[in-house]
């Protein structure tokens, strides 16, 4: 035996009468505070992409003055004078190197090493903006190589 349902389609109810829907003011409002939301978080965030990559290139340009800083005296000799150069054609640098003056003391002593200072600056162009590193260090260097 067999027992079939059947199911009857039911009435629909209307809505009452205070549940309108939205009017035409209410959803522009609603779309233009939701683009004013979205250009802030959009200026932010590319605000805070700027700010990484000027970071990296700090880091960079400070790897770049280390390694020059480190080269002189070991790989350069300690000449008075100034040099130029250019890095990865986007970083440029200077490096200056001359005698450092040691304070005067009562008894002048004839040392058997020279103190130089080295003063290497790193520089480059980057959205309109001159941007630099400078690093400055001491070395020493025997009075015959003079």
């Amino acid at each position: 035996m067999w027992l079939s349902t059947t199911v009857k389609p039911t009435k629909r109810l209307p809505p009452p009468s205070h549940c309108r829907g939205l009017s035409l003011l209410e959803v522009l409002v609603a779309f233009s505070i939701l683009a004013l939301t979205l250009g802030v978080l959009l200026r932010i965030f590319g605000s805070g992409l700027r700010g990484a990559a000027l970071a990296g290139a700090y880091s960079q340009a400070v790897l770049q003055a280390e390694t020059l800083l480190s080269r002189s005296g070991i790989e350069t000799s300690l000449e008075v004078g100034e040099q130029n150069g250019t890095l990865d054609n986007r970083y440029h640098w200077r490096r200056i190197i001359r005698p450092y003056r040691l304070p005067v003391t009562e008894e002048e002593t004839e040392l058997p090493l020279i103190p130089y200072e080295v003063i290497v600056k790193v520089f480059w162009q980057e959205t309109g903006k001159r941007h630099s590193v400078t690093l400055t260090s001491l070395r020493l260097a025997p009075r015959e190589q003079r």
